[in-house]
């Protein structure tokens, strides 16, 4: 037996170690001491969220199997297992009968007496027996379905045949593990189950057949106190003779990230460094050096076209600094003589749309609101938002963290510069020809979802609490912008799932500006007059100077904030998906002479493999009002004419 599980497994050895459940109840008589074998010194030290400050996904599995919501669900489904690799499976089907007699039939089994336990003890070099793994028939067959369900609703998420995963998963091995936590007097000491990732399939092989779409995350159990904990976890393996690596389906010919093995090979490596985390994972994966140059630009090039650059000027920051010490003349490169000509209507001619979320929420009142909004993005293509439910102690941190990265000196802002042709990090602006007027404006971007999509490089340290601040932000005006969304959908008279799925997984990019005082504020653009290459951007403002102005009827009107309110505006892929029902409208920012102006814009993108073009939902058969053309060709065309207004909508209409 020891040479059979050394030919599947390698050098790893099951240890019976004494019953923790014995150790436990000898607590209290001698000493409350836990031995030194089972104390994790790295426990005391990591750091714990507070209760309740996340929510894991949910996912509804009555939901994937009725048609009518099916789609909509798997877009959630993907999103949870792209950016948790986790969620709760609520509507699952399993007889609740079956699922009491189920607990009451193992924890039964832990509190019979020792003795009684060693009838089913592990053997030597064993996996299964008291202690590791059992199963369960009736309870064994009805995880069996729910897997396939829920294998079937990944394959549509990612694309491909379901097949494609069945046959990673031939003949549906299943393992179960039944775990006892004794309660512990030292707690904070030592760990039910240590810090892992799973190498079973719902978790770890999916991680590396999905190419890093989906994510394997680390977990842990800490035990309590004063009571026991009991689980039974339920694994998906792979067939035994199978090959873990990237699915051919789901690569389609472009990069594969992690390294292709037979399961066996797999399966001794994750054994082997299975108290390390994520450390077997990482070594799997394929490393590119992505600082190579060329290889950066031509990975840019693909994704904006070969015109576009991006341009690390001098911090307008800094130069604003040295105003007043020689001179006050702006350099020519940042002087729009449009800027002059404009009209601009006088203040208070005009009132922003505003909807409430709340009221979006309430069913006595949607229906009314819903139409307000629909009236919002057709007519002004802006509103403002209020009654969001975003937590106004978040926005606050989110303000003080933002204000105080642009106040540090541009020396510890360095570390986060953009890199060469790189649309992240600090300091660059987007040039479609070394002509090209620059803007008054610093700027930070970051890609923010999903979370695998992250880049930390970018993401400042300084303020130290920056970083937690802007992911639970981003997470919340995720859950707005679904909400937006799905009321978008009622109003355009389209089922929600049709417009998740352009915007599946929610892909998000927040850009914080810091537009300096400029002495000569008539001359220059803190952004110039563009329309947003995204479906929605919600804006906040950081401090009280104004400077956001719309253009409606050939006149531009100053944006009035309402404190704490979003100012939030339909981008041109709605306008398009929605075959021009709503409007995606000129914007500009304007600066001013005394005080800097801070702001916080959060764009929903599309998915990057979508086609943008009107909706056939939308359209029913009617006159399409647009092209259509692939995500990625769209945003080359965007940003080759990102300083000429609407003329790219405009040459993507159909006349």
């Amino acid at each position: 037996m020891a040479s059979n599980l050394e030919e599947k497994i390698g050098s790893v050895k099951f240890f019976q170690a004494e019953s923790v459940q014995a150790l436990a109840s000898n607590f209290g008589a001698l000493s409350n001491e836990v031995p030194d074998r089972y104390i994790m010194p790295k426990v005391e030290a990591d750091a714990v969220a507070e209760n309740g400050s996340f929510e894991l996904p949910v996912i509804d599995l009555a939901k994937l199997r009725d048609p009518q919501f099916s789609q909509a669900e798997i877009a959630k489904l993907g999103c949870a297992c792209g950016e948790w690799g986790f969620f709760q499976l609520i509507n699952h089907g399993v007889d609740k009968d079956l699922l009491e007699r189920m607990k009451a039939n193992i924890t039964e089994f832990f509190n019979l007496p020792l003795e009684q336990k060693k009838a089913v003890a592990i053997e030597s070099n064993s996996a299964e027996g008291f202690g590791q793994q059992d199963t369960i028939d009736e309870y064994s067959l009805e995880l069996n379905k729910l897997t396939d369900k829920l294998l079937e609703a990944m394959s549509k998420d990612l694309g491909i045949e379901s097949d494609a995963l069945f046959n990673l998963f031939k003949g549906k091995p299943q393992l179960m593990r039944m775990n006892d936590y004794p309660p512990c007097p030292q707690p904070e000491k030592v760990l039910g189950a240590s810090t892992h990732t799973d190498g079973a399939g719902l978790t770890l092989l999916l991680h590396i057949a999905s190419n890093g779409k989906y994510q394997s995350i680390e977990h842990r159990v800490v035990v309590n106190t004063m009571k026991e904990r009991i689980s039974i976890a339920t694994f998906q393996l792979a067939d035994r003779l199978s090959t873990v690596g990237p699915l051919p389906e789901v690569v389609r010919g472009g990069k594969e990230n992690y390294m292709s093995l037979p399961y066996l090979e797999y399966l001794k490596g994750f054994l082997s460094n299975k108290l390390k985390g994520r450390n077997y994972m990482e070594r799997l994966m394929i490393k590119y050096k992505e600082n190579n140059k060329e290889k950066m630009a031509s990975t840019l090039e693909e994704n904006f076209g070969s015109t576009v650059k991006f341009l690390h000027a001098e911090s307008v920051q800094a130069l604003a600094s040295n105003f007043g010490a020689s001179s006050n003349e702006v350099p020519d490169r940042y002087i729009m003589p449009e800027v002059e000509s404009d009209s601009v209507a006088e203040k208070g001619s005009f009132e922003l749309p505003i909807i409430d979320l709340a009221k979006l929420r309430d069913p006595q009142f949607s229906q009314a609101e819903i139409a307000k909004l629909g009236c919002a993005c057709g007519e002004w293509g802006f509103f403002q938002l209020i009654n969001h439910g975003v937590d106004e102690e978040l926005l606050e941190r989110v303000k003080a963290d933002i204000t105080a990265f642009f106040n540090l000196p541009m020396d510890q802002k360095k570390p986060v510069a953009s890199e060469s042709n790189s649309a992240e990090g600090f300091g660059r602006q987007i040039v479609a020809s070394d002509e090209q007027k620059l803007e008054w404006v610093d700027v930070l971007s970051l890609n923010t979802q999903p979370v695998n999509q992250r880049n930390f490089q970018f993401w400042p340290t300084n303020p130290l609490t920056f970083r937690d601040t802007i992911d639970e932000y981003s997470l919340e005006l995720k859950k707005v912008t679904g909400e937006l969304l799905e009321a978008m959908s009622k109003d355009l008279g389209i089922a929600s799932e049709v417009l998740f799925n352009l915007f599946k997984r929610q892909p998000q990019v927040m850009r914080m500006n810091y537009y300096p005082p400029c002495p000569q504020p008539d001359k220059v653009m803190g952004a110039s007059a563009h329309t947003d290459g995204a479906g929605l951007t919600l804006l906040l403002h950081v401090n009280d100077v104004q400077g956001l102005q719309i253009r409606k009827d050939n006149l531009w009107f100053s944006v009035e904030n309402l404190p704490e309110a979003f100012v939030v505006n339909i981008g041109d892929i709605l306008e398009i998906a929605s075959n021009g029902r709503y409007r995606s409208i000129e914007h500009r920012a304007v600066v001013n002479a005394m005080k800097e102006r801070i702001s916080i814009a959060t764009f929903q993108i599309p998915y990057r493999l979508c086609t943008v073009g009107p909706l056939p939902e939308v359209v029913r058969g009617g006159k399409e009002n647009y092209k259509s053309l692939p995500y990625i060709e769209y945003i080359k065309g965007y940003f080759s004419n990102k300083m000429k207004g609407r003329s790219y909508m405009e040459s993507l209409k159909i006349y």
